[in-house]
């Protein structure tokens, strides 16, 4: 018995001698992180925090990099922490999906999901969704090698498809189509990199063709209609952008 006593003893010395804990302060003296090093590596359960207090990260590293699941929590609105982002780290590099929650004001907690982008060696690859109050998805986008490239999708709240569109770097680039509730196609707008093209088709909710309107490379017209295809308003463009009044 007191030999095993003895080497437990031995043992949690030895963990003590090899970890070590530290911890940086801004300059008020307010505590900025905290963990543990092993072999002048970080190792272990590490904690930032904001300038003003509250926790700002926390996540586990092995041998200096950072692996498993880590939690963000930035600003939102002003209000500090106001999300929750969190995924996981192999080797240093965001893998898998990563989610982002809103705080609930009342109760404090991180239960609204607001996004969700998929990364794979440390790059958004995959897709952007972002989601609705029940969490349905409102939007998703194609993202390859962290630049939103591709197909994207809108939702209404009920789940049905609203609009389709492509982008290029981010910018709207090749065929938008907007869809009218029952499923019918309302209209398609070609887009080059970022700016409005050519309005193609325009159509009411029976399939019957509408007055598109006269915008081509840029310049021109786009009528817009409501769902039992009445003219709400027309807007004039000029090299791609909206005309001002």
């Amino acid at each position: 018995m007191e030999k095993t006593l003895f080497l437990i003893l031995l043992l949690i010395s030895f963990c003590s001698g090899t970890a070590q804990v530290k911890k940086e302060y801004y300059e008020d003296g307010l505590l900025k992180s905290e963990g543990n090093y092993v072999k002048e590596a970080k190792d272990g359960v590490w904690k930032y925090y904001s300038k003003y207090g509250p926790l700002n990260e926390i996540g586990n590293y092995k041998k200096g990099k950072r692996i498993g699941e880590w939690k963000f929590y930035p600003a939102m609105g002003g209000e500090i922490g106001g999300m929750e982002v969190s995924g996981y780290y192999e080797k240093d590099l965001k893998v898998g999906e990563w989610k982002t929650y809103l705080k609930d004001k009342n109760t404090g907690e991180y239960n609204y999901l607001f996004s969700s982008t998929e990364y794979a060696k440390g790059k958004e690859n995959g897709k952007l969704k972002l989601y609705g109050p029940t969490k349905q998805v409102m939007m998703s986008v194609d993202i390859i090698d962290g630049k939103k490239t591709g197909k994207g999708h809108r939702y209404t709240k009920s789940g049905q498809l609203e609009n389709t569109f492509t982008l290029m770097d981010g910018k709207e680039h090749g065929e938008a189509i907007s869809y009218h509730k029952n499923g019918q196609k309302h209209q398609t707008i070609l887009y080059e990199n970022g700016l409005y093209k050519t309005v193609i088709s325009c159509f009411n909710n029976k399939g019957e063709a509408l007055d598109k309107g006269t915008l081509l490379n840029g310049n021109g017209t786009i009528h817009s209609y409501d769902e039992d295809g009445k003219l709400k308003n027309t807007v004039t463009y000029e090299n791609g952008k909206r005309k001002k009044i």
